[in-house]
C-alpha cells in the first residue's frame, strides 16, 4: 500500500518519505520470518558442528507411585532415545526393570526409589561430575542435584518433585475425596 502511494504522489519529497516508510515496514515486519540459516547453509554449505554447542535431549518422567510396569517405562525411555532422563515418583519395582532394560544404554544411573511419591533418579549416558541428593523438610520430598559436563559446558540438573499441600480430606462439589 505504501508503495502504490510513493507511485501515486508527484512531488518527490513525499515519493522518498513513502518509499523508506514501505520499506521499513516491510523490513521489520518481514525480516524476521526468512530463513537466513538455510539460505546461509545453501550458499556456503554447512558448517562444522562446533562441540561446544553440542545438543543435550533431556526427559523428565513423573512415573505415577500406581504404576507398577517398569518395562513398559523402560521401553518409554528407550522410545524417546534421550541423553538425561529425570525421574519422580520412582518406586522400589521401577529400579529393578530400570537397570535390567536400560543399564547398556544408560551407563550412568543415579536411582533412588521411595515408598511413595519421594523417589527420585537420573539416568545418563554422560559421566556425572558431581550429584549429591538433599533431603527436604519434613514431610516433604528430597532434590537430586548432578553436574556434568555437555561438549565444553559445565551443566546442572536439578531434579525436583514438589509436593501437594498436606490435607486430609478435601471437599470437592460437595464430596470428600481421600489424599494420599
Amino acid at each position: 500500500l505504501l508503495l502504490l502511494l510513493a507511485l501515486v504522489v508527484r512531488q518527490p519529497g513525499y515519493r522518498v518519505a513513502a518509499t523508506l516508510a514501505a520499506l521499513l515496514f516491510t523490513g521489520y515486519f518481514w525480516l524476521p520470518f526468512i530463513p537466513w540459516e538455510a539460505l546461509r547453509r545453501r550458499l556456503y554449505g554447512a558448517a562444522p558442528r562446533d562441540p561446544a554447542r553440542a545438543p543435550l535431549r533431556v526427559m523428565t518422567a513423573n512415573l505415577l507411585k500406581s504404576n507398577g510396569d517398569g518395562h513398559e517405562i523402560a521401553a518409554a525411555i528407550a522410545r524417546e532415545d534421550p541423553d538425561v532422563v529425570a525421574l519422580q515418583e520412582l518406586r522400589p519395582q521401577h529400579v529393578q526393570a530400570l537397570r535390567e532394560d536400560l543399564a547398556e544404554r544408560y551407563p550412568y544411573q543415579e536411582l533412588f526409589p521411595g515408598q511413595v511419591s519421594e523417589g527420585l533418579g537420573l539416568l545418563t549416558r554422560i559421566p556425572l561430575a558431581a550429584h549429591e541428593i538433599v533431603p527436604g523438610e519434613p514431610g516433604g520430598n528430597p532434590t537430586q542435584i548432578a553436574r556434568l559436563t555437555v561438549g565444553n559446558r559445565e551443566t546442572w540438573l536439578v531434579n525436583v518433585h514438589s509436593r501437594i499441600p498436606e490435607l486430609l480430606v478435601r471437599p470437592l462439589l460437595g464430596l470428600s475425596l481421600p489424599y494420599d
